[in-house]
């Protein structure tokens, strides 16, 4: 138990360094592509939050291991927890699509690809601290 607390605690820091490297992933691979135009700005936006997106699975399964792990003697518990947690995720996907469609729609469409990436780096960031949170 305590090497799994460890493993948690450490990889949670791992993923809050990751976490400052998406927005410049993105202003990255604009700089490298002078001939800025709404393809490239997707492009950049789309990888940038691909890899948001690898963090949050990754918090995601952390947090979903820990719920079973602290719950281990009580399942109902940590049934309700795992239900209630899966469903804020789920909740959140369903806001984030419709916001940024949305946006897309009402702004231009580079604007899919940039609100799922500033939706993600956001997500990412909130999940590896409740993870952090839920560890100390």
């Amino acid at each position: 138990m305590k090497l799994f607390l460890f493993s948690i605690v450490f990889a949670s820091f791992i993923s809050s360094a990751a976490n400052d490297n998406y927005s410049q992933i993105d202003e990255l691979c604009r700089k490298n592509n002078p001939d800025i135009n709404n393809s490239v700005v997707m492009g950049c936006a789309d990888s940038a939050s691909d890899d948001a997106k690898k963090s949050i699975n990754e918090s995601y399964k952390q947090i979903i291991r820990l719920i079973k792990s602290r719950y281990e003697n009580d399942p109902d518990t940590a049934n309700n927890e795992l239900t209630r947690f899966e469903l804020a995720q789920k909740s959140w996907l369903a806001y984030r699509e419709n916001w940024c469609d949305s946006q897309g729609f009402l702004i231009g469409s580079p604007m899919y690809s940039i609100c799922r990436m500033d939706e993600n780096i956001a997500r990412a960031d909130a999940l590896s601290d409740y993870f952090e949170h839920l560890t100390q």
